[in-house]
C-alpha cells in the first residue's frame, strides 16, 4: 500500500504549535482501535530506541482514508505528518536523540475526523562521535614537503565533521573543520618547525573525544646556502654574457645583481626556480670595465647570503675627462677645452665660487666658448658620456679666475639695432631694440632653487614653487608674477637693483602677492627683468633677418633642431620623427629637453625654439602677458619667430617658463 506525507492543517498546527520535522527513527509501536476510533497504545512507558528510522505502526480504523501522526521531542513540537490509505509510517531522516511523545487520529470522508489517541513515549539514546586517531603524516618530511596530506582513522560511532588541530614548535597554529572525509591537505604551505597534531569527530549528538594519539612530524627549513657561483669570471672577451650558478634544493627565487666599473646596480632582477641543475641567465650590452655579479637564493623560511665574483669585459665607457684649459688667472671671455677617449657627448658644468651661479650645457666639441664672465673665481668639471656605456665619466675639479670682465655670467650680449624683412608668413617687420643681456639657457630648476630658497629666507612670497624633468630642464609651472618676483630676488641676492615696484617713486620692492595695474619699472636699473615682446623676437632671430624660425640655413623646422610637437601636417614640417621628441616623450608630462640639447642661434642663444614658451613683456595694467618661442607641446606654426599667444598672468602651465635679461647700457 502506497503512503502520503502531508502537512498538518493549519488550525490544528496553530493549536500545537507544531515544528518542521528535522533528523533520526523511531522504534515499532501499535494501538489497538475500538468503535472506528484510536483508543490505546502499546507499548506504554518509555521505550529505549536503537534503530534511529524505525516504522510507526497503528491498526486501521474503519472509514478512514488519511491519518495524521505527530512527534514532539523534548516536550517541544517536532513533527506532523498526514498518511494516505496507511497504518505506518517511517521518518525521512535519522531522529536525533531525546524524549519522544506521539500521537494519531484518523478521518474519513463519511466519519470526520476522529480524537487523538492517548500518547505513547520513547527514548533515542545519544551517540556522539567516537574517538578517531590520526595517521599521517609522521616523522620528518622530506626538503619541500610543505602540504602534507593528513589523514586518520574513521570514528565509530561515525562523525560527520572532524576538526583538525596542529601546534607548531609548542604553540597552537592552526584549528581546521573537514566535512565527510578522513583526509586533508592545506592549500598554501606550512612554515618550517616542530609539528603535533590530533583529531576529533562530531556529529549531531554533540562532540567526540580528542584522539588519544597525538602525532608529531617536522618540516626542515629552506633557508638557502650561499649560492655556488659558475660564471662569469675574469676577462671577458665580449659584452654578452650569461650568468650561471648552481641551483639549491632550498631556494624558490633567485636574486641577480650585476654593477659595472661604476659601481652602480647596472642589472638588479629576480628570477624564479625552475627544473634543476644550473641556472643561467643571458644579459647583452654590459657597459664594459671591472665588474662584479653577486647572487643568493631565497626560500620560505628566509634569505640566503651573497657569493660573488669578479669579472672584466673591454672598456666601453669614455675615459675620465682631462681639463685643460683655462687654468689660474685668465681674461674673459673665455673658452673651454678638454678631452677624453670613447666620448661621444660631454657635459660641461661650471660655477660661481661668489654667488653659486651655475652654467651647465651639453656639446659634443671638445672646447666650448662660454663667452664673457664676470670677474670671479670659477670651478668648473666636464662629464664624458657615450651610447655603449650609457654612463656619465666626471673629471676631477678645475679652478681659474676671471680678472675681467663686462658679460654676466651665463649671459650672452645681444646688440641693439634693427633687424627688418619679411616673414616667410607673416610678412614685413621691423624691430628696434637698445643692446641687452639674454640668458644663454633658460632658466633651469637648479638655477631657479637657488635663488628661490635665497628670496624665501628673506621674506619674498610666491605662487608656485616651480617644477621641472630634471634640475637642468628648464624649470615650468611659474606664473607672470613668480617670475618677475624672482628676478628681483636674483638682482638682490647679486647686489644689484631690482627693476619692479609697487609705487611710482619705487620705495617699495615687489617682494610679494600679484599687483598688474600697480607694478612700475626702473628702465634704468642693472638688475634681471624679462625682455619685451620686441626684445626677445629680435633676440630669437639671432641677427638673421626674413627667416621663419632661429636658424640662418633653413625656413623649416624638424625634431633634430628644437624640442616641439611635430604635425608632419604642414609644408615646413619635415621632421621624420612626428608627435612628442622622441627622445623625451618618457616618463610623466612635461616632455622638456636639458637646456643646451639643440644648437645655439646666431647670438650664442639655445632653445630660442621649443622646449618651453617664455613669458615675456612688461607690465600694462592689464591681466595678460605674452608668451612667445614655442614649446615640447607647441605645433610647428606656434613655434615661428613673431608668433606668440597672451595668458593670464596669474595662470602657471608645464609648457611656460622664462629667460632672464639686463640692460647694457654703456
Amino acid at each position: 500500500m502506497k503512503t502520503h506525507v502531508h502537512g498538518v492543517a493549519l488550525g490544528f498546527l496553530a493549536l500545537v504549535g507544531l515544528a518542521v520535522f528535522s533528523a533520526h527513527a523511531t522504534t515499532s509501536v501499535f494501538v489497538d482501535v475500538s468503535e472506528g476510533h484510536l483508543v490505546t497504545w502499546y507499548p506504554s512507558g518509555h521505550v529505549l530506541v536503537e534503530n534511529r528510522r524505525e516504522t510507526f505502526y497503528w491498526p486501521p480504523v474503519a472509514g478512514a482514508t488519511w491519518y495524521q501522526l505527530v512527534i514532539n521531542r523534548n516536550g517541544d513540537s517536532h513533527t506532523s505528518a498526514w498518511v494516505a490509505d496507511a497504518t505506518s509510517w517511517t521518518p525521512p531522516s535519522d531522529l536525533v536523540s531525546g524524549d519522544y511523545r506521539w500521537w494519531v487520529r484518523s478521518w474519513g470522508p463519511e466519519t470526520g475526523m476522529g480524537g487523538w489517541s492517548e500518547a505513547n513515549d520513547f527514548m533515542v539514546p545519544a551517540e556522539p562521535a567516537g574517538v578517531t586517531n590520526p595517521l599521517e603524516p609522521s616523522g620528518a618530511l622530506g626538503l619541500g614537503e610543505r602540504k602534507p596530506v593528513f589523514r586518520w582513522s574513521a570514528s565509530e560511532p561515525a562523525a560527520s565533521w572532524y576538526q583538525i588541530h596542529l601546534e607548531r614548535n609548542g604553540s597552537s597554529y592552526l584549528l581546521h573543520w573537514v566535512q565527510g572525509t578522513t583526509s586533508w591537505a592545506p592549500e598554501s604551505d606550512l612554515p618550517a618547525g616542530h609539528y603535533t597534531w590530533r583529531v576529533r569527530g562530531w556529529n549531531a549528538d554533540g562532540m567526540g573525544a580528542w584522539s588519544d594519539t597525538l602525532v608529531e612530524f617536522e618540516i626542515p627549513a629552506m633557508h638557502p646556502d650561499a649560492i655556488v657561483q659558475i660564471g662569469p669570471e675574469g676577462q671577458q672577451e665580449g659584452h654578452d654574457l650569461a650568468f650561471k650558478w648552481e641551483k639549491d634544493a632550498r631556494a624558490t627565487w633567485y636574486q641577480l645583481w650585476v654593477t659595472d666599473s661604476f659601481d652602480g646596480a647596472w642589472h638588479n632582477q629576480w628570477y624564479g626556480k625552475t627544473g634543476s641543475g644550473e641556472a643561467m641567465v643571458p644579459l647583452a650590452d654590459h657597459p664594459g670595465g671591472a665588474s662584479r655579479w653577486s647572487v643568493r637564493g631565497w626560500g620560505p623560511d628566509g634569505m640566503g647570503n651573497w657569493s660573488t665574483m669578479e669579472f672584466h669585459t673591454p672598456e666601453l665607457a669614455p675615459s675620465q675627462p682631462i681639463l685643460i684649459s683655462p687654468v689660474g688667472a685668465t681674461d674673459s671671455p673665455v673658452t673651454l677645452e678638454y678631452e677624453s677617449e670613447r666620448a661621444e657627448w660631454y657635459r660641461v658644468y661650471v660655477q660661481s665660487v661668489s654667488d653659486g651661479m651655475v652654467h651647465d650645457f651639453w656639446t659634443q666639441d671638445t672646447t666650448f666658448d662660454i663667452g664673457s664672465l664676470s670677474s670671479g673665481m670659477y670651478a668648473w668639471w666636464v662629464g664624458a658620456r657615450n651610447a655603449a656605456s650609457g654612463r656619465v665619466v666626471w673629471s676631477d675639479r678645475g679652478d681659474f679666475e676671471i680678472t675681467s670682465g663686462e658679460i654676466p655670467f651665463g649671459m650672452v650680449l645681444v646688440p641693439g639695432g634693427t633687424n627688418s624683412g619679411i616673414h616667410p608668413d607673416f610678412g614685413s617687420y621691423s624691430r628696434t631694440v637698445e643692446p641687452f643681456f639674454m640668458d644663454r639657457f633658460e632658466v633651469t630648476k637648479e638655477l631657479w632653487d637657488v635663488v628661490y630658497a635665497w628670496a624665501i629666507a628673506r621674506g619674498y612670497q610666491f605662487d608656485n614653487a616651480g617644477s621641472s624633468k630634471e634640475p637642468n630642464h628648464p624649470v615650468q609651472m611659474v606664473n607672470w608674477f613668480d617670475c618677475v618676483k624672482w628676478l628681483n630676488a636674483r638682482s638682490e641676492m647679486e647686489g644689484l637693483e631690482p627693476v619692479y615696484y609697487l609705487d611710482a617713486s619705487r620705495t617699495q620692492v615687489y617682494r610679494r602677492y600679484w599687483f598688474s595695474s600697480e607694478l612700475t619699472v626702473d628702465a634704468s636699473s642693472q638688475g634681471y627683468r624679462l625682455p619685451s615682446i620686441a626684445e626677445r623676437e629680435y633676440a630669437a632671430r639671432g641677427g638673421v633677418s626674413s627667416r621663419r624660425f632661429s636658424w640662418a640655413d633653413s625656413d623649416e623646422i624638424q625634431h633634430s633642431r628644437a624640442n616641439y610637437y611635430s604635425q608632419g601636417t604642414v609644408f615646413y614640417d619635415t621632421s621624420r620623427s612626428h608627435g612628442h621628441h622622441p627622445a623625451y616623450r618618457h616618463g610623466v608630462m612635461p616632455f622638456t629637453a636639458p637646456v643646451g640639447s639643440f644648437a645655439p642661434n646666431g647670438y650664442g642663444l639655445y632653445d630660442m625654439i621649443g622646449n618651453v614658451a617664455e613669458w615675456c613683456g612688461e607690465p600694462t595694467g592689464s591681466s595678460l602677458s605674452a608668451i612667445s618661442g614655442g614649446s615640447w607641446n607647441t605645433g610647428p606654426a606656434g613655434c615661428r619667430i613673431g608668433d606668440r599667444d597672451f595668458y593670464f598672468q596669474v595662470i602657471a602651465r608645464n609648457h611656460v617658463g622664462f629667460r632672464s635679461v639686463r640692460n647694457a647700457h654703456r
